[in-house]
This record gives C-alpha cells, sequence and structure tokens, in this order.
C-alpha cells in the first residue's frame, strides 16, 4: 500500500511511514475500532458508536 501511494504521488517520499505489530502496540486497534464504530452507525448500526458518542467529533470530506 505504500509502495503504490508513493508511485501515484498521494503519499510523498519525505513522508516516514513505519508499521507496528498490534500485539507490541497495545492502542494500535483503537482508531480501527472507532472507524468500524462510525461506519457502522453511518449503516444504520449506531450500537458501538453510542460508547463514546460523548468523545467523538466526526468530520466529513470529501474526496
Amino acid at each position: 500500500m505504500v509502495a503504490n501511494l508513493r508511485t501515484t504521488d498521494a503519499l510523498p517520499p519525505t513522508l516516514r511511514v513505519d508499521h507496528a505489530k498490534p500485539l507490541e502496540e497495545p492502542l494500535l486497534w483503537v482508531p480501527d475500532a472507532v472507524a468500524g464504530a462510525v461506519a457502522a452507525a453511518h449503516d444504520g448500526r449506531t450500537l458501538y458508536r453510542a460508547c463514546f458518542e460523548d468523545k467523538l467529533e466526526e468530520a466529513m470530506f470529501e474526496l
């Protein structure tokens, strides 16, 4: 993915990208969980998003 983004100039060569193992980085799963909860809420399944609704600010970007 990184190589593809670099060849299409979507990722500048000056940006450093590191990979980490989930078992070595305990908080690595948090962004995935939040993104999954927000995506599920957009499909009408709001249960997971409701767990942290008061701490969430969603910004929509159009690409």
